[in-house]
């Protein structure tokens, strides 16, 4: 069963179990996501809202490659299921504007179908050697190296990074926004943007100051 870390509290929110830290942040317990993240990951999910399905279903096809990666697809190949599951974020960030990761986990159903072109299907019948339109990587959980930037007037800061190598994005920018605060504060919120469009908000917790649960 899930449990809370040291200095919070197993709270039920209709339904969803959370663990309620300090200043009543609180953090859903997803016990299948549990052994899955970087002993480096510092700032936490917190919390997490998608803005743009759009935009995150496109980041999760070309980004990290787990979905939409054939003709016909369905279940946890589709990138409707990924956008609908469980989605978490976690950084790790000094008390400066260097060394930023960005880590991305998704989840989506075990059930899934994908299929190829009706037309590829045919040459497959008849003899014809049929490829995975896919012949990029898959990343999850997706890891990148960020430069750090201050923004709005030096009160936030910003990551920046393209897209892994060797995934369809490797040409496309994907930033960490935020706002208010800067890496070495207690929690700030954010936004990530993929091509300019934002597509996802929520608030990150400093693990090390409130021992929330980061996931290894």
């Amino acid at each position: 069963g899930a449990s809370c870390p040291a200095g919070s509290t197993l709270v039920n929110n209709g339904g969803s179990s959370l663990c309620q830290g300090p200043q009543g942040l609180t953090t859903p317990i997803y016990s299948s996501l549990e052994g899955t993240g970087y002993s480096s990951d510092n700032y936490c999910y917190n919390s997490l809202k998608i803005t743009n399905t759009t935009q995150v279903q496109k980041f999760l096809k070309e980004a990290m490659g787990v979905c939409d990666q054939n003709a016909t697809n369905g279940g946890s190949a589709a990138c409707t299921a990924w956008s609908a599951g469980r989605f978490r974020v976690n950084l790790s960030a000094g008390n400066g504007l260097t060394g930023l990761q960005f880590y991305a986990y998704p989840q989506a159903t075990n059930y899934y179908y994908s299929l190829p072109k009706f037309s590829d299907f045919i040459s497959g019948l008849i003899g014809f050697p049929v490829y995975n339109s896919n012949s990029y990587a898959t990343r999850n959980p997706l890891s990148l190296s960020m430069s750090t930037f201050q923004i709005n007037n030096s009160q936030g800061f910003e990551g920046r990074q393209y897209g892994d190598l060797y995934t369809l994005a490797n040409r496309s920018l994907i930033q960490v926004q935020v706002a208010q605060g800067k890496p070495g504060d207690a929690y700030f919120a954010y936004s990530i943007a993929y091509e300019g469009i934002t597509f996802m908000t929520g608030t990150l917790v400093k693990n090390d100051n409130y021992s929330y649960y980061c996931g290894y």
